[in-house]
């Protein structure tokens, strides 16, 4: 009888398993969506990495004609001072992917771990860490942003900060409600019968069940900070000129000449169509990445 347990055990250990890229095809046939998401950032991220190669001219040039509609040569056209609108779009990608993915990153990191310690703690600490979070999100996102920009000067380091202070009390309010459902799970208090720390229960066990979570916001998040840097640029307190910005090309000279002769349609509409497909895109792959990494819904893949 040993025997046959025994040989039982090994045929089922030696079924063979799916494949790794099998599965990834299932979930890209089964979420369409988030591959265009996917594809839509690859993209970006590549068009951001190599600049400098893909566009064809400087983005700070004003050396060609002014108001050349799109041609062969200027694929989106030139703006009023005759530099290449493709060539800053590309460029701006850089810009906007970099303050998008370092703020978020900053901003999620530090709240995620206000999350964790003050849903964790509780008590007094909780109270202090959620009035001083409601204190902030009590302010409309913009109009705060807005303040601190203005107080610090327009410059790509004050806007990283403004968006990583903006990100961090919606980061840590989420994140403070699983870790309270987590705490209460029965492998913490396993492990606080073992004699496990504090500090090791949250590194190896509330956040690896929360991690997913996080992962999910911060890719939300990055359509959002996208969207605010190139707010605050079109108020011109962003990123400072020549530098290219999606939001400054839209503002001042690209406003002026949209509807008056010689009817420059071009220099808003490619910022403004990268802006819009550039937060689609992250918005499309944090839906999908909620639908595989949230447990409710794991059944439907």
């Amino acid at each position: 009888m040993a025997i046959d347990d025994t040989a039982l055990e090994f045929q089922m250990d030696a079924r063979p398993r799916t494949p790794v890229w099998r599965l990834l095809a299932r979930l890209a046939w089964r979420n369409p969506l988030g591959v265009l998401g996917a594809v839509i950032i690859l993209v970006l991220a590549f068009v951001a990495l190599f600049a400098d190669f893909v566009a064809p001219y400087s983005p700070s040039s004003t050396e060609f004609k002014a108001f050349i509609g799109p041609s062969g040569d200027h694929l989106f056209g030139t703006d009023n001072l005759g530099r290449d609108v493709f060539s800053r779009v590309v460029h701006g990608a850089r810009i906007s992917l970099g303050v998008g993915v370092i703020s978020v990153s900053i901003g999620s990191a530090a709240g995620a771990a206000i999350g964790i310690v003050s849903g964790y703690f509780g008590g007094r600490l909780d109270n202090l860490m959620q009035r001083t979070g409601e204190i902030i999100m009590a302010f409309p996102a913009l109009i705060l942003l807005l303040i601190i920009v203005s107080i610090l000067g327009p410059s790509i380091q004050n806007v990283v900060i403004a968006i990583s202070l903006g990100v961090i009390p919606g980061v840590q309010r989420i994140v403070r409600g699983a870790v309270l459902s987590e705490k209460q799970n029965q492998y913490v208090e396993a492990a606080r019968a073992l004699g496990a720390g504090n500090l090791h229960i949250m590194a190896r066990h509330i956040l690896p069940n929360v991690l997913a979570l996080i992962i999910i916001l911060a890719t939300l998040l990055l359509g959002f900070a996208i969207l605010i840097e190139a707010g605050l640029s079109f108020l011109q307190l962003g990123v400072p000129p020549p530098n290219p910005s999606w939001g400054a090309d839209l503002s001042g000279e690209a406003r002026t000449y949209f509807p008056d002769p010689p009817g420059a349609w071009w220099m808003a509409i490619f910022p403004g169509l990268a802006i819009s497909i550039t937060v689609l895109g992250f918005n499309l792959l944090g839906d999908t990445l909620r639908d595989i990494l949230d447990p409710r819904l794991r059944g439907r893949l």
